[in-house]
């Protein structure tokens, strides 16, 4: 059940993140001038987005009970 709410968050996480990208001007501006660029910036953010929701989910399930005796 932990694991089902570790994906839907991460999920849930990468979905805002693409809906941020598609709505703001910068990133339309970017697929105007050049996808290239884009799919750069895109995968930068969501590299960053990725490396982050690892290393909270990572601290979140070490604070748990299973995650202490995973340990």
């Amino acid at each position: 059940m932990k694991i089902l709410a570790i994906i839907v968050f991460t999920v849930t996480l990468l979905v805002f993140a693409a809906l941020m990208v598609a709505f703001s001007r910068r990133a339309r501006e970017l697929v105007i001038s050049g996808l290239n660029e884009f799919v750069e910036h895109l995968m930068k953010f969501l590299t960053i987005i990725v490396i982050v929701a690892a290393v909270v989910l990572s601290v979140v399930v070490m604070l748990t009970p299973t995650g202490m005796a995973i340990r």
